[in-house]
């Protein structure tokens, strides 16, 4: 086999993965289309080169392969989940020209989490820690992260630090609420390996039942503001894990 039929073989199943991967979290067929576009006209010579003004990516595809798995079915099961963690999913600026974290609304997008959030502290009074674009739309009592401009990693490290403060140990089982297209990152994140000083931790997350898959066109993100614009972020952001 030369060279470029194996690249060629390397392509085609990297496109594969990630096409059955982002169906099974519910990417709709335009923007798969959308990966796929970028993934072919970012190749050169067995590398993904991926470059824009918010985007970077620079990685062998062979590195790649069998990153992006088939999706795990959720657990149908609730019990032993001791907490609900919320991830946000942009945010509005009501000064466009002010980019602190301080100016910052939680948007469409944080709305609909922050009810989903509510609900289920409701019905099952988990307690609450939610990133605080969700946590300003939120009625019920919770535990915010600090206001700040924070990826999901960190995000949910503040969750675990409060734990720890207060003596208490680390959840093994959470629900998360994110965004539709964002929970299994989310998922992926949490059971993987989290640092917390000399603390390796691994917790299983569950996607919350009621899931909220739109878009808000007024974000301050262009990333939540269509599916297309997200799978690309998604694929880079999974992609670096790899």
């Amino acid at each position: 086999m030369s060279l470029d039929q194996l690249l060629q073989l390397q392509l085609d199943q990297l496109l594969q993965e990630v096409t059955l991967h982002y169906s099974d979290r519910k990417f709709p067929p335009s923007a798969l289309v959308h990966l796929r576009s970028v993934i072919l006209n970012s190749m050169r010579d067995g590398h993904l080169m991926i470059s824009d003004a918010s985007l970077k990516f620079h990685g062998r595809v062979s590195k790649l392969l069998g990153h992006f798995r088939p999706c795990p079915p959720s657990p149908e099961s609730l019990d032993g989940t001791q907490a609900i963690f919320g991830f946000a999913f942009g945010y509005q600026l009501p000064n466009p020209t002010k980019r602190d974290p301080s100016n910052r609304v939680p948007g469409r997008n944080n709305i609909e989490l922050a009810a989903i959030a509510d609900r289920l502290h409701t019905q099952y009074g988990f307690p609450l820690f939610l990133q605080f674009e969700i946590a300003m739309a939120s009625t019920k009592t919770y535990v915010p992260s600090p206001i700040d401009d924070l990826g999901t990693v960190a995000v949910a490290k503040s969750f675990l630090r409060k734990y720890k403060s207060e003596g208490k140990p680390y959840p093994k089982k959470v629900v998360i609420v994110a965004h539709g297209h964002h929970v299994e990152r989310c998922r992926i994140i949490l059971d993987g390996n989290i640092r917390i000083d000399d603390d390796s931790i691994h917790i299983e997350g569950i996607p919350s039942r009621e899931q909220y898959f739109g878009y808000d066109p007024l974000e301050a993100q262009p990333r939540v503001m269509s599916p297309e614009e997200f799978i690309l972020n998604d694929f880079v952001s999974m992609a670096a894990m790899a």
